[in-house]
């Protein structure tokens, strides 16, 4: 009986806690009813109904955990998660009686993805600059949300070397972004000056030709 009791409670607590929003059931939940219930009638031409469950169909698995773990440290605080959990669920919500059809209901579904993803970036900056201060790390001392494990953990202070290579990787995607553009450009010149060049040329050879053709006849008509 205790084991049991013990067991009970481990799974209510397993099922109260908010995990990354891939990792709880009543958000995936309502994703899902509008995958399912919503978008089926709402939005009528089949293009645009692919894009809409594709979208929300991330959104309700790995979209904005890849987002945490790939940009940031993939942890928030608990009470900025609770927040989101709580604002996902009442904007997603109002979906399921959305009267707005096709090219209006998708649109409403791209602002919400970014609305909440402008405050998930938000939240996981506060707690990756807590997390990067060596003044501030060590006054860490609420567990945080894992979006990688769907579990609470410790907040830890992070070393330098991996804070500074969050960063790192950012000035360099910029820089190679930068650099493209820049070898792009001088692939135009490059082309640009080669064909004025081609075209020099042809343009001297038919002048030569002319030239050439014009005193052949010309040396015709003097000897005739």
């Amino acid at each position: 009986m205790a084991v049991g009791f013990m067991l009970l409670l481990f799974a209510i607590g397993l099922t109260s806690a908010s995990c990354c929003f891939q990792c709880n059931s009543k958000v995936v939940e309502i994703f899902n009813k509008i995958r399912t219930q919503v978008i089926p009638i709402q939005v009528r031409e089949s293009r645009l109904r692919n894009r809409c469950d594709k979208l929300v169909k991330g959104m309700a698995e790995n979209f904005f955990k890849d987002y945490a773990v790939k940009h940031y440290t993939g942890r928030i605080e608990i009470h900025h998660f609770n927040t989101l959990i709580d604002h996902i669920q009442a904007e997603a919500e109002t979906f399921l009686h959305s009267q707005k059809t096709d090219q209006d209901f998708l649109d409403d579904l791209m602002i919400f993805r970014n609305e909440t993803t402008l405050m998930f970036k938000r939240d996981l900056q506060i707690y990756r600059k807590k997390a990067c201060s060596p003044t501030e790390c060590g006054w860490l001392k609420m567990d945080v949300f894992s979006c990688s494990t769907c579990k609470t953990e410790k907040p830890s202070c992070l070393s330098p070397h991996i804070c500074m290579g969050k960063d790192e990787k950012r000035i360099a995607l910029v820089y190679r972004e930068e650099q493209t553009k820049a070898d792009m450009l001088r692939y135009g010149l490059s082309t640009v000056a080669v064909a004025a060049f081609i075209l020099l040329v042809v343009l001297s050879i038919m002048a030569l030709m002319y030239w050439l053709r014009k005193k052949h006849l010309a040396e015709r008509t003097t000897f005739v």
